[in-house]
């Protein structure tokens, strides 16, 4: 006789266990939506934007239960925890949490506030700017110089960018409230995260200016190296339809520029994957924008001793052409 028949007992004379009913009501919301913005299209649950997320116990857990998580990576491998003060930084290890962020992971989608900041150790996250037809375009990257989460500390709440992780990341994550007061209270961190948010908007600014006056050749350039300098292997994992969309043009330049850089031996292209074989022939080929992204990274989030002082602007110092430029906009 078939078991299966009756009451479903196997033949070692066992019952079977029902799996217990699964209750979505009983999932905490860990994100306040002020508005929906893309959710429904893209069908982020609410209440799951931690999806992806494997905190501290779960890494043990993966890694057979003998790592913890300064063995997988310290705090102060984040650049921005690093440079707080001895005392301040022991404050405030008690509320990082250890994170793994799988790539493609949400943090923040538009029009929503962040829950948490995160600041990460090792992958790269990418903020983007997308537009009511669904085109989108990159404006800051970030990797262990820097953090998720700005508008967290800003006052603003939510903003119409949106925030992921681009390569996969491990780090720490602070909840919102947390960092909210801290940086209320503490002078050193206030300063670290002020000068992070100055970096983001020279990010911005610079690659508003680089698509407007350099070639799609240099544009790619810069976004190989940049995704380079926070990546532990010169073997990224990118698509040039991928590429094409965070920079905002199409897919056809993308393989042209890329064909070039592969045909002068700088890179090579299979399987979804860009290997930087030679990076003297990238750098030969990028703009000005990458080196001053790069030299601002290193003076914003380097130590406060080793940061150079920047002269007061005096009227004199002006450029011919920023003089020339003026006198066109008081003539309009």
């Amino acid at each position: 006789m078939d078991y299966r028949s009756r009451k479903e007992v196997p033949p070692s004379g066992r019952t079977r266990k029902r799996a217990p009913a699964h209750n979505d009501s009983a999932r905490p919301h860990k994100a306040e939506v002020m508005a929906l913005g893309d959710y429904a299209r893209r069908r982020v649950e609410l209440g799951h934007s931690d999806i992806g997320c494997v905190p501290h116990a779960a890494a043990r857990s993966r890694a057979g239960g003998t790592l913890s998580n300064e063995a997988l990576c310290h705090p102060r491998q984040n650049k921005l925890l690093a440079a707080l003060p001895g005392t301040d930084f022991e404050r405030l290890r008690s509320s990082l949490e250890f994170v793994v962020l799988p790539s493609g992971h949400v943090l923040r989608e538009s029009g929503c506030r962040a829950s948490h900041a995160y600041f990460p150790v090792t992958g790269v996250l990418s903020l983007t700017q997308e537009l009511a037809s669904g085109a989108a375009a990159e404006v800051a990257v970030a990797g262990n110089e820097g953090m998720s989460g700005v508008t967290v500390f800003m006052g603003a709440g939510g903003t119409t960018g949106r925030e992921f992780v681009r390569a996969k990341s491990i780090g720490y994550r602070m909840r919102a409230e947390v960092l909210q007061c801290e940086f209320a209270r503490c002078k050193p961190l206030r300063d670290i995260l002020l000068r992070y948010a100055q970096l983001l908007m020279t990010q911005a600014v610079q690659t508003a200016v680089c698509r407007g006056h350099h070639s799609i050749l240099e544009q790619v350039c810069r976004f190989l190296l940049a995704t380079l300098d926070r990546s532990s292997s010169n073997e990224l994992a990118l698509t040039h339809e991928f590429v094409a969309e965070l920079l905002g043009v199409r897919r056809e330049s993308v393989t042209v520029a890329a064909g070039a850089l592969q045909a002068a031996g700088a890179i090579r292209c299979i399987r979804s994957r860009i290997t930087v074989l030679d990076r003297d022939a990238v750098e030969d080929r990028v703009c000005e924008c990458y080196a001053t992204v790069r030299d601002e990274v290193s003076r914003l989030t380097g130590p406060e001793g080793a940061r150079p002082s920047v002269r007061t602007f005096n009227a004199r110092d002006a450029r011919p052409g920023a003089a020339r430029a003026g006198q066109l906009s008081a003539s309009i």
